[in-house]
């Protein structure tokens, strides 16, 4: 019988949260299988004290932060975030420990981890799903003067403490083979990663959903609809498959474009591209949708699309609505950053191009065009994600990681 495992999780995401490596593996998924899994996270609202809760199949502790609008808030947390995690660590951990720490992508926490670790000979895994020093090196290109200085500084900063961190850690997981090809590059080890990229909840495929209830609700009905969902942030550059999708337009008048999720003022300047070129009729904003929604949505179209803009700290990556597009047997456009690249090539399951709107825009008029294709895409790319990537897949994964760190091999 495999041995059940005590895992304190400290994620740098807020609570709530929606992000789906955390819902989906470290607070159901594996306190399913009978290990006992504790998280500790800021709160995203201002809180008086710690609060405890049942996350779905885990153990919750909330912890007070303030506002992170100003530089100091932001400094204080960091601060308050490390007492925090000292003081209920040892509320829960008095006479006991875990078996093993898991921080993701929280240098801070990293840091009081190494500290704990090394004291308790406890193992330390560490997961890296984002270029922690890229987005400020990203941003700096757009600025000019002190403003691209500090970003500049605070990136290479931040690169030295997740070397730091990443040499020290029992085990790294980054969010790709080609994130762990640049950290290799950085000096981490090969023999202590696993990428561990994003997956599919494949329980969705048991539950009824209802495809019409959207289609009627944004008057889509018999329309030819590509689905967008995610992130709308500028580094996103999504004015890309307005224009794209206004060449389909043209081509195909009565296509929809399905654009899920992004906050106000987002979508509010890509309304402006889309009325720039007089597409706006054609494209719908549906505003924040919540997770467990999502897939009703992207069900009710015909097609996905993935254009991520080739930028260094994109090119490393592991999107998500690549693996839920495919998951859920749609078929996806996508462009040929490396992931992506991959997974349609071993999958069949949608045509990869390169980053343009010209080639965005013939591939998704060739699937409304071909229907047969369409299905055969959408059912081979559903066989791969739910053989590599399905949440039961992963977590059978992470559980492997664990054994060989908690009873390595004599």
């Amino acid at each position: 019988m495999q041995k059940k495992y005590t895992i304190l999780s400290l994620p740098s995401r807020r609570f709530p949260t929606e992000q789906p490596f955390l819902l989906e593996i470290m607070s159901k998924r594996l306190g399913q299988r009978g290990h006992r899994v504790i998280s500790i996270i800021q709160s995203d609202t201002p809180l008086d004290k710690t609060y405890q809760m049942h996350w779905n199949d885990s153990q919750l502790f909330i912890t007070p932060a303030r506002s992170r609008r100003s530089s100091l808030n932001r400094m204080l947390n960091l601060i308050k975030k490390v007492q925090s995690l000292h003081k209920v660590y040892k509320d829960i951990f008095r006479n006991e420990k875990p078996d093993i720490i898991q921080v993701r992508n929280d240098w801070a926490a990293a840091l009081w981890v190494l500290i704990i670790a090394k004291k308790q000979r406890i193992p330390f895994v560490f997961q890296y799903s984002f270029p922690g020093s890229k987005p400020y090196f990203e941003r700096a290109k757009s600025l000019t003067g002190i403003k691209s200085f500090i970003s500049k500084l605070t990136g290479s900063i931040t690169k030295r403490l997740l070397v730091y961190i990443m040499i020290r850690a029992d085990h790294v997981l980054p969010i790709s083979q080609w994130m762990q090809g640049e950290l290799i590059e950085w000096g981490i080890p090969e023999e202590n990663m696993t990428p561990f990229p994003m997956g599919f909840n494949e329980t969705i495929l048991q539950q009824n959903v209802d495809i019409n209830r959207i289609r009627e609700e944004y008057k889509i009905l018999d329309n030819p609809t590509v689905i967008y969902f995610g992130s709308m942030d500028k580094l996103r550059d999504l004015d890309f498959l307005i224009q794209a999708m206004s060449l389909v337009i043209n081509k195909i008048p009565n296509a929809r474009l399905l654009m899920v999720g992004g906050k106000p003022a987002e979508i509010k300047n890509l309304k402006l591209k889309a009325q720039e070129l007089s597409v706006l009729d054609n494209t719908i904003f549906t505003g924040h949708v919540p997770y467990h929604e999502v897939p009703m949505y992207i069900l009710s179209a015909d097609i996905g699309v993935s254009p991520i803009p080739p930028i260094p700290m994109y090119i490393v990556s592991s999107p998500t609505k690549l693996a839920e597009t495919l998951g859920l047997g749609r078929p996806i456009v996508c462009n040929d950053i490396p992931e992506q690249k991959k997974i349609i090539l071993e999958s069949g399951g949608g045509i990869c191009v390169p980053y343009q709107e010209e080639d965005f825009a013939k591939a998704i008029i060739k699937l409304f065009e071909s229907p047969a294709l369409r299905e055969e895409m959408g059912r081979m790319g559903q066989k791969y994600i739910l053989q590599e990537r399905s949440y039961s897949i992963m977590t059978d994964k992470l559980e492997a990681v664990y054994r060989k760190l908690i009873s390595p091999e004599k």
